[in-house]
């Protein structure tokens, strides 16, 4: 260090360093290269989703009603199929493994699980593994997903009932 080196630093020592700005990005690295991988259409996402639900499928509907679900029947597997968080309204974990339920179709308890709201699903034999599976999907969803009322209800119950 030379003498020129020491007057440039007294010189610089009065004035005040640059503060650094740092700003949060909306997505994140890890989720920016997760999209970029993922880029296939929904409906393609959606159809493997399908085809890997139904091999956990088990062929009785989880309500308690007993019935049989559609499990092995190829033209209507997927209305056994029902999703715990709406796919047309929770995105993120629209294709996720545990956002489903086995419900049978044709004895009306899909549709009743879609209509009755989340107040009365406390009432059903599934409600136990809906609720372990909300908790785990909880960390997926995305701020705007978290504001809705659906959710809101469920979380409500989720966290209230043992």
């Amino acid at each position: 260090m030379g003498l020129e080196d020491i007057r440039k630093l007294k010189r610089e020592a009065g004035i005040p360093k640059a503060k650094k700005f740092y700003q949060m990005p909306k997505v994140s690295k890890k989720r920016q290269k997760r999209m970029a991988e993922d880029n296939r259409p929904e409906d393609v996402k959606l159809d493997e989703w399908f085809e890997a639900i139904r091999k956990k499928l088990v062929g009785v509907c989880q309500c308690g009603c007993g019935q049989p679900s559609q499990k092995k029947d190829d033209t209507f597997y997927r209305a056994s199929i029902c999703h715990i968080f709406p796919k047309a309204y929770f995105k993120s974990v629209a294709t996720h493994p545990l956002n489903y339920v086995e419900l049978a179709f044709f004895g009306g308890c899909h549709t009743t699980f879609d209509l009755m709201g989340v107040e009365r699903w406390v009432n059903m034999a599934c409600f136990d593994d809906i609720k372990a599976k909300v908790l785990e999907m909880e960390p997926y969803l995305t701020p705007e997903e978290k504001s809705r009322k659906f959710y809101k209800n469920l979380m409500e119950l989720v966290n209230t009932k043992d």
